[in-house]
């Protein structure tokens, strides 16, 4: 109900069509490599044709070589090679920083390297095999901004009677904000009934908005893959898995690159983008602290979502889960003028929780023997008695702390104001004290943060909040998406008991496959 309730880097290189076009890298780690399925046709493409010298892509355009008698097709052969050749201060590194090729994906196998080449076809009687058998080679692009030809030659003897080059450019792999539009929504599903209640809320919220997939190989979908783009100007979708097992990449449309790199497990609620900013254009890439360093690395080798090659570490380490979609959530504005960030408020949600105590307290004095009354007023005592007790005052201290140094980390790594912050009702239960330290602490209501935000490309919003169970809380998180221009319409409270019971909302059992805004 409406509120009340490239394969690693390179998908594919080259592709088997009248036209064979290069896509472009998204890849810049070490051993990153990706499969390129590489269809030969005869005649042998002579000529190509760049678009754009940023990173559009490159086509192929054949036009054909003589007709070659057949006796001498055993003296031909197609080699395949590639040259770094770097722009800029890339031409600097050596070339084990750019581009190599290899042979097969087996390990261990040597790469080509720099200059290096493969022959693809040699001694054949008839050109039967044209077109018909792909030859599969690897492609490691490690450096972002790193460029170089990759040349198809044929020879006769020794001699090149053909050649055609295409130029490839590592592309950065960019993370997209609330802000950029929707396409398609994968939810988590389930055949109990807490998971029907889940599908059916998140379907209905979304009908004729935008197309939903349900999907089964994981309850936490947002946790395994980070679905992001490849290159600044034009590129295309990319999807970061960050694990092996998941079923992810069988989901997405068949021209979408994925490349497989688990080195932060479970940790896509872990990473987040703003939307531009006047000091960011491209946005800013925001993490916690606790994201794997190689994950850590990898993000800032992108550059162009960074500030002097660094991230916004939000610190995290007090949190059992420890992502970033527990603490905030980016809001875009009417017409995309602009943002707000929600930012968790302990002692907002406690105001609150005591706020509803004494609603029913007065119900109660009306109707003292109402027993769902009386088990309600129970049961959200309960919930406020750990922030009343003074055993737990230094503790309450610290969440206090760690929350008020998240908006600090915002507005000093996006350049805002603390207006562009607005405070959001979230409890985070105190668990394990330690030295005055709350060690491994997760919400225990229902955390209204962690929501699914989207507009599809025609402009229709949707806010999906975890409905966290007291009026209060519900309410006030609404009445301040109000007041930002949210209408009753946009906003609706979906059922999140059954990813709740695994420490996770909305947002964690979904995943948003956006396309990226200029």
């Amino acid at each position: 109900m409406p509120f009340r309730t490239a394969a690693t880097a390179i998908r594919r290189a080259l592709r088997a069509d009248s036209i064979m076009r290069a896509a472009r890298t998204a890849r810049e780690r070490p051993l990153a490599r990706a499969c390129m399925i590489l269809f030969l046709f005869w005649p042998i493409a002579n000529s190509f044709a760049s678009v754009d010298p940023d990173l559009s892509p490159i086509q192929f355009k054949g036009l054909g070589l003589p007709n070659l008698p057949v006796d001498i097709l055993p003296l031909i052969q197609v080699r395949l090679s590639i040259q770094n050749d770097g722009h800029g201060a890339f031409a600097t590194l050596p070339p084990e920083h750019k581009f190599r090729l290899y042979p097969t994906n087996e390990v261990g196998t040597a790469p080509l390297g720099n200059g290096g080449s493969v022959i693809l076809f040699q001694n054949a009687a008839q050109p039967s095999w044209l077109g018909e058998n792909p030859t599969t080679l690897w492609l490691e692009g490690r450096i972002h901004g790193a460029s170089g030809l990759l040349s198809t030659e044929v020879l006769l003897g020794d001699s090149v009677i053909g050649r055609d080059s295409v130029r490839i450019r590592t592309a950065p792999f960019l993370v997209l904000s609330n802000c950029d539009p929707a396409e398609k929504l994968f939810f988590a599903g389930g055949s109990t009934p807490i998971w029907l209640k889940f599908m059916f809320d998140v379907t209905n919220a979304l009908n004729g908005v935008i197309e939903c997939e349900e999907s089964h190989f994981d309850p936490f979908p947002q946790d395994v893959a980070e679905i992001g783009w490849a290159g600044v100007s034009a590129g295309r979708r990319t999807v970061w898995s960050l694990d092996r097992q998941n079923g992810f990449a069988e989901l997405l449309d068949a021209n979408v690159g994925c490349f497989a790199n688990p080195e932060a497990p479970g940790m896509g609620g872990n990473i987040e983008a703003s939307p531009p900013t006047q000091l960011h254009p491209h946005g800013r890439i925001i993490v916690g602290d606790n994201l794997p360093e190689p994950a850590k690395a990898f993000l800032r080798a992108q550059e162009v979502q960074t500030h002097d090659g660094s991230l916004i570490e939000l610190p995290l380490d007090w949190l059992k889960v420890g992502h970033v979609d527990e603490v905030m959530s980016i809001v875009p504005l009417q017409g995309g003028a602009g943002f707000k960030i929600f930012v968790g408020d302990l002692d907002l949600a406690v105001q609150l929780l005591l706020d509803e105590i004494s609603d029913l307290e007065d119900l109660l004095l009306e109707t003292p023997d109402d027993q769902s009354l009386i088990d309600r007023q129970a049961w959200l005592e309960s919930h406020a008695a750990p922030y009343l007790s003074p055993a737990n005052e230094a503790s309450v201290n610290v969440v206090r702390t760690k929350l008020s140094a998240i908006r600090a980390k915002l507005t000093e790594g996006l350049g805002i104001d603390s207006q562009s912050l607005i405070s959001a009702p979230v409890l985070y239960p105190i668990l394990n004290v330690v030295d005055t330290h709350p060690q491994e602490a997760e919400w225990i209501l229902p955390n209204p943060l962690n929501m699914v935000v989207l507009n599809n490309l025609s402009g229709v919003r949707r806010i999906l909040i975890p409905d966290p169970g007291v009026d209060r809380m519900l309410f006030n998180f609404g009445s301040r998406l109000q007041q930002i221009g949210y209408s009753s319409n946009d906003l609706w409270a979906v059922d999140t008991a059954a990813p709740h019971s695994g420490f996770g909302e909305v947002h964690c059992a979904s995943n948003v496959a956006r396309r990226r805004t200029p």
